[in-house]
């Protein structure tokens, strides 16, 4: 407040005049305000009362209205109760005349019905019984009426006679005792399918059993004249048979009965019931050639019908799967024949175990074993034969006869005539054609697995896997392909024996050894011969990654067997391994072309060669190192092998021929300085073909190293590569 007052009189009392005319006026409009404020309450006071009568005077109005809505509900109930019993009884009345009238036409339809039938005015019966029978079905929920009732009893009667009267008719017209239209009993047809109640397929088996039955008389399955051989008779006889009802008694049905479709299965029903019995009384007693016979005759006789009908088919009337019949009973006996087939596929293996002389006919590239050409030829002629037989469970036992022979010829012919060693130009000859002939048989066999899978039914297609005998097929490939290699392998045991044998304390590097200059000479003239007697350029590409592992292999075993290694044998070995690595690098470059150009190897066999020597050139080179200082010797192990595994590393010493009183000391190092390496493995495949085995003489001192001048292991490790056997000659020397 007293805040306030001092912002008021900030520059002091001169202006209190002017705030208390400012507080006069104010407060003036303050009593101004509430006087009006007690106005509007007193009137408010006053319209209270009326508001109240208002509402109830509304209150009073809404009971009044209800109560009037009540009354005109009454009112309009009242009239709508005479208006709905009016409308019911026009509904009564009309629904009575439409009876009535209804029943009139009835009675008057089978009036006229009666008389028609009477005179067996077929054509016109049919439109009158359709329309009786319409009738009778509206006056079905009037069934309990006994007029109603003994009318359609009536029509019933009527019916089963008019019925049996066109049956009676279709007798004599056949047998000629009557002189009806042919005409009238095709509309009577048309009759029997409006009464319905069976009689078209009574009137179908009364004609099939009729015309059947002489045939039945004649090749009843317990007569001669009913043995299998006579089948072909059957067949001539039905078909006089149907031919005569195409010339004349077709014309006395209507086309949509297919009459001759039912005559067709009437026979084929009989036919195969014959069968049946024929060959269970046979048993496994039957002839193969009858059974054979019988079998092409019956579905000649079938493929005759299918293409009779074949029109019909389409058009969804006939189905051709029913007039096929006969030949399934065929089917379980048909054992016979697979059994039969298995005899003729067992003489021909016989065949192919005798020795097959080979011819020269100037070619020098051998050829498959004419066997394997002559046995899938029996096996597509198998095929078809069956086939046409059955698409069903014989196929499959076809199909499980094909697998066994194959696995009998693949090893006792196809793996038989493989030699056991390849010694000279006949044997190598022999496995050179066991080779293509196997190739051979693993693409026929896979055209064969396709062309049985694309005949047989749809429901066996995934029991069809010649797989098994592809691998067998496969097997038998590299079997050959070892063989081969095993040729190379024996030819240069002799070189392998003279590296064991040379004495490797030796003071200098020269050129080649002796030993790999006789090994290159074998290697290139075996592996020219081989190459030259193979069709397949995949199969020569195998033969020299075989021959690659074969020599690395044994050139890694002669390093073992020559230990202990000085390092002037280590370098020597590996000028030696150098020239190897370029005699198995032109390997392919050996075999002839058509063109006479020389055949290049590819980059793929280029880098596996060199990935192979490359190992066995690290292992050189770690054996390369000098003892001493151990340091050196552990710090290129550790990077040109790349391992922390103590036992490969134990290999280089007894390489070395370090003696193994000494190895503690430089195990202890290589366990200090691993603690120093980085992205070590724990065993590397470098050394891993490395295995040791003791030697008498492990224990003595490896021989004196020449006294040379030493030389820079890192300069050889980084710079040793195709520079030529001078070039690292150079490098030893230079120190």
């Amino acid at each position: 407040m007293i805040n306030n007052l001092q912002r008021v009189f900030a520059s002091g009392l001169s202006g209190v005049d002017d705030v208390a005319d400012y507080v006069a006026k104010y407060k003036a409009h303050l009593r101004s305000e509430m006087a009006q404020l007690e106005k509007d309450t007193q009137a408010h006071h006053l319209e209270v009362p009326q508001a109240n009568a208002r509402a109830a005077k509304i209150v009073s109005d809404i009971a009044q209205l209800r109560e009037r809505a009540d009354t005109t509900e009454g009112q309009i109930t009242g009239m709508t109760a005479a208006i709905k019993r009016l409308d019911d009884a026009k509904q009564n009345l009309v629904t009575s005349i439409t009876v009535l009238k209804r029943l009139q036409m009835l009675s008057t339809a089978y009036d006229q019905l009666v008389v028609l039938v009477d005179r067996r005015d077929y054509e016109d019966v049919v439109p009158h019984l359709a329309a009786v029978n319409e009738l009778m079905a509206y006056f079905k929920p009037y069934r309990t009426i006994d007029h109603i009732a003994e009318l359609s009893k009536r029509v019933t009667e009527t019916e089963s006679q008019l019925g049996e009267k066109i049956l009676e008719d279709f007798q004599k017209a056949l047998d000629g005792s009557s002189n009806v239209q042919p005409s009238s009993l095709v509309s009577a047809c048309s009759v029997l399918d409006v009464i319905g109640n069976g009689f078209p397929q009574r009137l179908q088996d009364w004609y099939t059993n009729t015309q059947l039955k002489g045939y039945r008389t004649i090749f009843s399955a317990s007569d001669e004249a009913g043995s299998l051989d006579n089948i072909a008779t059957r067949f001539s006889f039905f078909r006089r048979l149907l031919n005569e009802h195409d010339t004349e008694r077709a014309k006395y049905f209507a086309p949509s009965y297919n009459i001759d479709v039912a005559l067709c299965k009437g026979f084929c029903t009989t036919t195969r019931s014959d069968v049946s019995s024929i060959l269970q009384g046979l048993g496994k007693s039957v002839d193969v050639k009858l059974l054979l016979d019988a079998l092409n005759e019956t579905l000649t006789f079938e493929q005759t019908l299918d293409k009779r009908f074949k029109t019909r088919a389409r058009e969804g009337t006939v189905d051709l799967d029913s007039l096929k019949t006969i030949s399934l009973a065929f089917q379980p006996h048909l054992n016979v024949w697979i059994a039969h087939q298995d005899k003729i596929l067992s003489s021909k293996l016989q065949g192919y175990r005798m020795p097959q002389p080979h011819t020269e006919d100037g070619d020098s590239k051998p050829d498959v074993l004419p066997s394997s050409a002559d046995l899938f030829f029996t096996y597509r002629q198998m095929l078809e034969q069956t086939a046409k037989l059955s698409t069903g469970p014989p196929l499959l036992d076809l199909y499980r006869l094909f697998a066994r022979r194959l696995d009998n010829y693949a090893n006792s012919v196809v793996r038989g005539t493989l030699p056991q060693r390849v010694t000279d130009e006949e044997s190598l000859f022999t496995a050179c054609i066991v080779l293509n002939t196997a190739e051979y048989c693993t693409q026929t066999v896979a055209q064969l697995e396709d062309k049985l899978t694309d005949q047989i039914d749809a429901n066996l297609k995934d029991k069809v896997s010649f797989d098994p005998q592809r691998d067998t097929f496969m097997t038998i490939i590299n079997e050959s392909i070892a063989a081969l290699v095993g040729k190379i392998e024996h030819d240069l045991d002799y070189s392998w024996r003279e590296m064991k044998n040379t004495n490797w304390n030796i003071n200098t590097v020269g050129d080649s050894s002796s030993y790999v200059r006789q090994l290159c000479q074998v290697l290139s003239t075996d592996a020219r011969q081989i190459l030259n007697a193979m069709d397949k350029p995949a199969f020569a590409g195998i033969f020299c990654d075989r021959v690659v592992e074969v020599v690395s292999s044994a050139f890694l075993q002669g390093i073992i067997d020559c230990r202990p290694l000085t390092e002037v044998a280590a370098e020597q070995l590996l000028v030696d391994l150098f020239v190897i690595k370029e005699a198995l690098t032109k390997l392919p470059t050996l075999k002839s072309t058509e063109d006479g150009e020389p055949n290049q190897p590819s980059s793929r066999y280029v880098k596996n060669v060199a990935n192979v020597i490359s190992r066995i050139e690290t292992l050189l080179k770690v054996v390369l190192t000098r003892p001493a200082p151990r340091d050196g010797l552990i710090q290129n192990y550790f990077i040109l092998v790349g391992d922390k595994s103590r036992s490969n590393f134990v290999k280089i010493l007894e390489l070395k021929g370090i003696p193994r009183y000494e190895h503690n000391a430089y195990l202890e190092q290589f366990h200090l300085l691993l603690g120093e390496q980085e992205n070590l493995v724990d065993d590397s495949p470098i050394m891993s073909a490395v295995k040791l085995t003791a030697l008498p003489s492990m224990e003595r001192k490896p021989p004196s190293s020449p006294n040379i001048p030493l030389f820079d292991t890192k300069n050889i490790l980084s710079g040793f590569s195709r520079d030529g056997i001078s070039s690292l000659s150079k490098k030893v020397r230079r120190g």
